[in-house]
């Protein structure tokens, strides 16, 4: 997926799937949680192996794609 395809799907979607920030952590960013989703679903990967890439823990991913996804 080029950039401009990208930024067009994430302005799109933003809204829905965009946290807030804490005091106590700063929350995962729209284009990350995007970024992570398309990954999945375009290659297959493991949840384990999308959290070693995005440094991300396992059980946060588990969590991200399905609310990205509908």
């Amino acid at each position: 997926m080029d950039v401009e395809s990208f930024e067009y799907l994430l302005a799109k979607i933003e809204p829905l799937i965009k946290r807030m920030d804490t005091n106590m952590r700063q929350c995962i960013s729209a284009g990350e949680r995007l970024a992570l989703t398309l990954r999945y679903l375009a290659t297959g990967e493991t949840q384990t192996s999308l959290s070693f890439q995005f440094r991300i823990a396992q059980n946060t991913i588990s969590g991200i794609i399905p609310a990205v996804c509908m």
